[in-house]
């Protein structure tokens, strides 16, 4: 990988299923790099040099075994595309709400067992894909995702929603299937905007009126 970093107005690179063992500490030259893309290397080691890129605004690492995030992600402060699925993730970093352009998060077939408080504070969120994971219930801070259009819960353990899940206004799709929810809140009624709600495969007896 020191060749790549001699491209220094490299703003494209896509290095997926190369089997990299390491990011070297020189990556941090990139500074013009926006969109990178490190899927399916399974036994990379990353270090701090991938959390100093200060024009990242894609950041692709699915399927790359990583059980742990760094806190030091929120350095990323142009990202808009977190992609994290398929990894062994048991939580995410506290301070991850301080990524305020984030627009989309995924965290798909991970081992995540609750969501960080602060995940309200990315207020310009459009899609959240929390997909097949082992949460239990999704935090009360998840209704000031204002800008939230796509929501996708599906195959967790929840057993409830949120009440204030009505304040999220933008909201289209709403997808809680596959969970052990034996009601929906009321509140759910106040999602105007919603046009594709699926609830199927949970232990739900009634409706809200």
């Amino acid at each position: 990988l020191e060749i790549v970093t001699q491209f220094q107005y490299l703003e494209r690179l896509r290095l997926s299923g190369l089997d990299i063992k390491t990011i070297p500490d020189n990556f941090k030259d990139l500074k013009n790099i926006k969109y990178l893309d490190l899927d399916s290397n399974y036994n990379m080691k990353i270090n701090n040099s991938l959390f100093d890129l200060p024009s990242l605004e894609y950041l692709n690492l699915r399927n790359c075994n990583l059980n742990k995030l760094s806190k030091n992600i929120e350095n990323l402060t142009n990202l808009k595309s977190l992609n994290l699925e398929c990894n062994e993730l048991i939580e995410l970093p506290s301070n991850i709400g301080n990524l305020q352009l984030l627009e989309k998060l995924d965290i798909y077939n991970n081992k995540i067992k609750y969501l960080p408080e602060n995940i309200g504070s990315l207020k310009n969120l459009v899609d959240l894909i929390i997909t097949d994971n082992k949460l239990k219930c999704l935090p009360d801070s998840i209704s000031s995702l204002s800008n939230l259009s796509y929501l996708d819960c599906s195959y967790n353990k929840l057993t409830t929603l949120p009440d204030s899940i009505g304040l999220m206004s933008n909201l289209k799709k709403l997808d809680c299937s596959y969970n052990e929810l034996t009601t929906l809140p009321d509140s759910i009624s106040s999602l105007s905007n919603l046009s594709h709600l699926n609830c199927r495969s949970n232990k739900l007896t009634t409706l809200p009126d």
